[in-house]
């Protein structure tokens, strides 16, 4: 992953947002609303909530690699099991602010899938082996809790710069079954699963900024290049924002959201690599006070 990469991706989620502000800025009709002088001032709220919708795109960048002793083989989520690459799901993430510079942020969102496919190469899962045109059903399973301390060390009306250092708690576990069926009443149950779980440690820099009364837009970048236990490996985790203040309190806002992990494992579950990367639209609604 380099920054050509990175800009790439990017770039779609950049044009359509500031689309969306400017012809909303533009376009919206001045109103006794606009003029509210009980208007929250940006960083003097003590808590924020976003409760809303993640359209997650996982892409191609999903796999996992078994070390020499259980086979060897990348397995590609997609491509060799099947799995869909989009879902919905739901996500909230908030903060709380003790201090005018201090606040604590927490995140939660997880999403399953699953297929049912034939295979059209060879699968050896650990102590598994599935040949070619085996009938098998897998099961994915993924949640991350990001939570940081972040420090704003530059802020006024108009903008707050923070630094952050947290842990992205993941769980993950994946799943593999066969079944064959020997006249009419023998099945053989072939399964195998996977998991890993733990913090990995990140350090970050987050920007909100207020154009104007009625809109706020900001981003976050957070990485780490992981050697942590049983963890070998790297995270990147980036996002930005734009949210229309309806009310004092209430807003409505939308996002894009990229992550990616490459981690190697070592533990009883789980011997080998994991790569984990996708993207997605952020739609949500906002509480302040």
């Amino acid at each position: 992953m380099n920054s050509e990469h990175i800009r790439n991706l990017f770039a779609p989620a950049v044009k359509l947002l500031s689309r969306v502000v400017i012809c909303a800025f533009l376009f919206t009709p001045a109103s006794p609303l606009l003029a509210d002088s009980a208007q929250l001032p940006l960083g003097e709220e003590r808590v924020k909530l976003d409760i809303g919708a993640f359209i997650i795109d996982v892409g191609t960048g999903a796999s996992l690699t078994f070390s020499e002793a259980d086979g060897g083989q990348e397995i590609d989520f997609e491509d060799d099991l099947g799995l869909t690459s989009s879902k919905s799901v739901f996500r909230v993430d908030g903060y709380w602010r003790f201090a005018p510079r201090h606040r604590l942020n927490l995140a939660y969102y997880a999403f399953n899938r699953s297929a049912d496919t034939r295979l059209e190469t060879e699968i050896r899962w650990e102590d598994l082996v599935l040949p070619i045109g085996s009938d098998v059903t897998t099961e994915v399973k993924w949640e991350l809790i990001p939570v940081s301390y972040a420090y704003s060390f530059y802020k006024n009306r108009k903008w707050e710069i923070a630094g952050s250092v947290g842990i992205h708690w993941m769980n993950m576990s994946a799943t593999i079954r066969s079944e064959t069926s020997i006249g009419d009443s023998i099945v053989i149950t072939k399964r195998e699963e996977s998991a890993t779980s733990g913090p990995l440690p990140v350090l970050g820099i987050h920007v909100d900024y207020q154009p104007a009364r009625k809109w706020l837009v900001g981003g976050k970048v957070q990485y780490f290049d992981t050697h942590y236990e049983e963890y070998d490996g790297a995270v990147f985790d980036a996002g930005i924002y734009a949210e229309y203040l309806v009310d004092r309190n209430w807003s409505v806002g939308v996002g894009y959201n990229y992550f990616y992990i490459h981690v190697d494992v070592d533990e009883d579950d789980w011997d080998g690599n994991l790569e984990y990367e996708y993207s997605g639209i952020q739609v949500y609604g906002s509480y302040r006070f």
